[in-house]
């Protein structure tokens, strides 16, 4: 475990509020760069695939593995939808909704899991809510580099 060991009690005493301003600071950070940013920017490398493909298959009865006609829709490019069959009926949500209404609730969506995600691994290591451990925890996920990119592309 991290819990400090007797020592410098003025040390001690700055821990936690150091690591719950830091944790705030990272998780704002993280929402507005890779939350109001990039739904300001619009700029997904993965999002229009899913959401023109499901559009394709849903609302034109097109495949969606069809990109020149998929790509046709949309002035940037789109990379291939090159998931399995079934996994369309995840992005069929999307179809239901003009574009920029399922870039804002992709990106909720995203951020909703990651947070869960968070919570799960708090309680799978059965650690308190608010601990250093846990406050630690937040900040490595909130500043973790593979994370961050995958909200970016999308």
């Amino acid at each position: 475990m991290l819990t400090p060991v007797k020592g410098n009690s003025a040390i001690l005493r700055f821990i936690k509020p150091t690591l719950i301003i830091i944790a705030i600071v990272s998780f704002i950070q993280f929402t507005v760069i890779y939350g109001f940013m990039v739904a300001i920017t619009k700029n997904m490398t993965d999002f229009p695939s899913f959401y023109w493909a499901s559009d394709a298959f849903f609302n034109q009865g097109i495949s969606p593995y069809n990109i020149k006609i998929i790509q046709s829709y949309f002035d940037k490019t789109i990379f291939p939808f090159i998931y399995i069959p079934p996994s369309i009926l995840l992005f069929y949500p999307l179809s239901l909704m003009n574009y920029n209404n399922a870039f804002i609730v992709y990106l909720f969506i995203n951020h909703i899991a990651l947070l869960f995600f968070v919570l799960l691994l708090i309680k799978y290591f059965n650690i308190k809510l608010l601990s250093n451990q846990s406050l630690l925890l937040i900040i490595m996920i909130y500043n973790a580099h593979p994370i961050l990119l995958n909200i970016d592309y999308g």
